[in-house]
């Protein structure tokens, strides 16, 4: 994967990151948040984009951790146990002998790991969310339970799609590998 891409991918992970911490911080420090959050100066978006960037490599490690054995679930529902060569060796066939399939694998991994870490960003943000309405009263009960309501159906909606790619991917390798190595036996 290209360098621009991994660092966009961790970009959009980080982002999350960075609007649950201010929020956070927000409800610590009793602030109000207003439209003047968003008049944010140049010289301040270079420190944000390297928080940003730094807090997406941490919640992209933690994420894989914590759904490992998900992954792994997947993998076997696809693959089985006995799985000779490996996904990994599967995979790293399929990128030498095709720059399109290396593309399309890197990319749909990147999606499943930014589905993953946003499923962890919304839960985050709808509980950082609730520490500041309650501190602060910002929003009345009714719109604010609906609002809470939505990132949290969209946490599971990003998980379930995560693992939908996962799966997708799974599928991909598998076959597309069984395709390439009998075209190249016949």
């Amino acid at each position: 994967m290209a360098t621009t891409q991994i660092f966009a991918e961790l970009l959009i992970i980080g982002l999350g990151v960075v609007i649950w911490m201010s929020l956070f911080v927000a409800a610590i420090i009793g602030y109000s948040i207003n439209r003047s959050v968003l008049d944010i100066s140049i010289s301040a978006l270079t420190p944000l984009l390297g928080l940003m960037y730094v807090f997406g490599i941490m919640l992209d490690r933690l994420v894989f951790s914590i759904f490992r054995s998900l992954r792994e679930a997947d993998s076997l529902d696809v693959f089985g146990n006995d799985i000779i060569p490996s996904i990994d060796d599967r995979e790293r066939f399929l990128c030498e002998h095709s720059e399109a399939l290396r593309f399309m694998i890197e990319y749909n991994q990147s999606r499943g790991r930014i589905c993953r870490s946003w499923s962890i960003n919304f839960v985050m943000i709808a509980i950082a969310l609730s520490t500041w309405n309650v501190r602060l009263h910002q929003i009345s009960l009714l719109p604010f339970s609906l609002l809470i309501a939505i990132i949290l159906f969209l946490s599971f909606f990003a998980l379930y799609i995560g693992r939908k790619l996962d799966k997708d991917h799974y599928f991909n390798v598998k076959y597309t590998y069984e395709y390439l190595i009998n075209t190249r036996s016949n």
